[in-house]
């Protein structure tokens, strides 16, 4: 017997959205008389006056991708297995909307299949590749972006160096920041108060999570250079707390 799992689809309820109702019982799988009865009577309710809209959105999406049935159900024709739900004892209208709604989300599981993404999609990054920008008032400090714009409204990576005996001041970014430790052991503050002896050493591997708009500050408290590669969704602009004291400073040996 052939068992079908759908996703959610796009049809929506008064009462909070169909695909989370349909992923709250049971991510969309057939149900047998006993199981259905037992749902409250507002999902039965709902349930029902949706059949419609799911219809209409699993016959659109059967005819738009008939490959990508057959790649799924294994059906000669692009049909779906009917059998599956006419062998069982179910209310009508929930055996035609199970139906449906396995049809519509033919769309999103089986063009995956017919149409596997490229290789020039992938993005690769050696050492060598990583373009290093200085900062300006840095004493040496560098920027590099591996994947988007950390001054526009997307995701992106970046990665900071910090030479040797390099902090930043306290400070912080609209948005949380998540951030690795590749080199070197970096040393982390929080708060507004700046000083070395109550930083945090973090060895290569560590992470920490700088949470939207919470001060903190950070950097190589050695001799050692530091790289930490940060990962966050933009802006990720940077305010100092103290404006008037430079961001960057080079801390005693």
């Amino acid at each position: 017997m052939l068992e079908a799992r759908t996703a959610p689809t796009e049809v929506s309820l008064s009462s909070g959205g169909f695909g989370a109702l349909w992923e709250h019982y049971g991510n969309c799988r057939c149900y047998g008389r006993e199981r259905f009865m037992a749902m409250p009577e507002w999902v039965k309710s709902e349930l029902r006056a949706n059949f419609a809209r799911a219809s209409r959105a699993g016959r659109h999406a059967a005819r738009a991708e008939p490959r990508a049935a057959r790649a799924v159900y294994g059906a000669r024709d692009g049909a779906l297995h009917m059998e599956l739900w006419e062998s069982l004892d179910l209310d009508l209208s929930v055996m035609k909307l199970t139906h449906h709604l396995t049809a519509a989300c033919l769309l999103l599981v089986g063009s995956s299949a017919a149409a596997p993404r490229g290789d020039s999609e992938f993005i690769r990054i050696t050492p060598d590749d990583v373009h290093w920008v200085d900062v300006p008032g840095g004493h040496g400090a560098q920027m590099a972006a591996l994947q988007g714009n950390p001054d526009k409204l997307e995701p992106y990576v970046i990665r900071a160096k910090f030479p040797p005996y390099v902090m930043d001041r306290p400070h912080w970014h609209p948005n949380a920041r998540y951030v690795t430790v590749l080199q070197g052991t970096w040393y982390a503050g929080t708060g507004h108060v700046f000083d070395v002896k109550h930083a945090v050493p973090m060895p290569p591997g560590s992470f920490m999570v700088h949470p939207a708009r919470a001060l903190h500050w950070d950097g190589s408290a050695t001799d050692e250079t530091v790289i930490v590669q940060i990962t966050g969704y933009g802006p990720g602009t940077t305010t100092p707390a103290n404006p008037r004291q430079p961001l960057w400073v080079e801390v005693s040996h």
